[in-house]
């Protein structure tokens, strides 16, 4: 009733415009009589809707192009399917980049276009779109009419239609070349791991190669302090190797868990020594992350100060009792190894000692910027502060 109530005023308002004009054209003499008026109106009436069918012409051939340019000519391809999956519809785009013809695409099931391997990604998410209404998105292989697959990235969405039934929008994004692109790296990358693992083991064998030399040398020279000597850089490279290893099992070169490395570096090397089953040791060492150039020279200090220890705290000893903590407070790292055994004499300090081990000590405890004490109360406690 609205809908003809509204195009009644409109031929109303047309016939009273047709009107004016005619009362505007044939001013003058008057009609002969009234049917001769009639007439003049109804033909300026007709000449004036047909200008306004000529107007609407030339607004609907705009709105074709427009919507043309919008819809056919978009860079991503449109397809509108039934919850069967037939192809309503669909746009110049989706049509080329599947080969195809409006033709041979419209009332054809989509699946006939994906490849069987990736039919299943395809069903589970049209699925799921009719069940839930929410929208949808998955990466899947299409394949041309021609036979050739390509990678595509489908959006999923409902609609109904203007007769009520619910449909679902697809937006079909070609991604071949992307994804061609990170099978390359991930290709680039699984090389380059394989290579880091060759690199690792090479590394690692030319390590140990140098401590058996070491450890060799060390057992065939005459000189006690030579042997020692010897027998001390090679417990280094072991504490280095432990690092080493640490950081290439590791997801990142840069980083390592405190606890993990120390854990293990007090392991190998109070296993160098033949006293060890003497020494009862406790380890209490905190969890956090430093970087890895900080926790080398970390673990270098602590393998000195432990197989100092090892080497002569308990000469005269049945056993004995050594500890060794980690710890993070306020940004502030604290390394502390502490025996029970003879004790050090006063003369002996980081900065002041003859001996190559503590010297050691002191010049890597300046490197990470930290300050090393040493406490001489029944045993001895080294004490290394530094900002993490």
């Amino acid at each position: 009733m609205t809908k003809r109530k509204g195009n009644q005023e409109k031929t109303n308002n047309l016939r009273n415009r047709a009107e004016e004009k005619a009362d505007r054209l044939l001013r003058g003499p008057e009609p002969q009589n009234q049917q001769e008026h009639e007439l003049r109106v109804h033909e300026i009436e007709l000449e004036m809707q047909n200008e306004e069918l000529r107007r609407i012409q030339v607004e609907l051939e705009a709105s074709r192009t427009w919507y043309f340019d919008l819809y056919d000519l978009a860079p991503v391809g449109y397809l509108t399917i039934s919850e069967k999956s037939v192809v309503l519809g669909a746009n110049l785009t989706a049509v080329t980049q599947l080969g195809a013809t409006r033709t041979t695409l419209v009332n054809q099931r989509l699946t006939r276009y994906i490849l069987p391997d990736d039919q299943d990604v395809y069903y589970l998410h049209r699925k799921r779109l009719f069940e839930t209404g929410e929208p949808q998105m998955c990466r899947l292989r299409l394949v041309k009419e021609n036979g050739s697959p390509f990678w595509a990235q489908l959006v999923f969405t409902t609609a109904h239609e203007a007769d009520g039934i619910r449909t679902g929008r697809i937006v079909m994004t070609d991604i071949n070349e992307q994804k061609l692109a990170e099978e390359k790296v991930q290709k680039l990358l699984k090389d380059k791991e394989i290579l880091l693992q060759e690199v690792h083991h090479r590394v690692k064998n030319d390590m140990s190669v140098i401590i058996s030399l070491l450890t060799l040398q060390s057992q065939r020279v005459k000189n006690p302090s030579a042997s020692r000597a010897l027998q001390d850089a090679g417990n280094r490279i072991k504490s280095m190797m432990v690092l080493y290893d640490k950081l290439y099992r590791s997801e990142g070169f840069k980083d390592l868990p405190v606890k993990d490395y120390l854990v293990s570096l007090v392991h190998a090397v109070i296993n160098n020594f033949p006293n060890k089953e003497k020494v009862n040791i406790e380890k209490h060492i905190d969890d956090f992350i430093l970087g890895a150039q900080t926790l080398g020279r970390l673990g270098i200090i602590l393998n000195e100060l432990l197989s100092n220890a090892m080497k002569s705290a308990f000469d005269g000893r049945e056993d004995g009792f050594l500890s060794v903590t980690v710890s993070l407070k306020d940004n502030r790292v604290t390394l502390i190894v502490a025996d029970n055994g003879i004790g050090l004499p006063e003369s002996i300090n980081p900065g002041t000692s003859d001996g190559f081990g503590l010297q050691l000590v002191d010049m890597l405890a300046q490197q990470i910027r930290g300050k090393i004490r040493i406490e001489r109360n029944n045993g001895t406690r080294f004490i290394v502060e530094f900002e993490a």
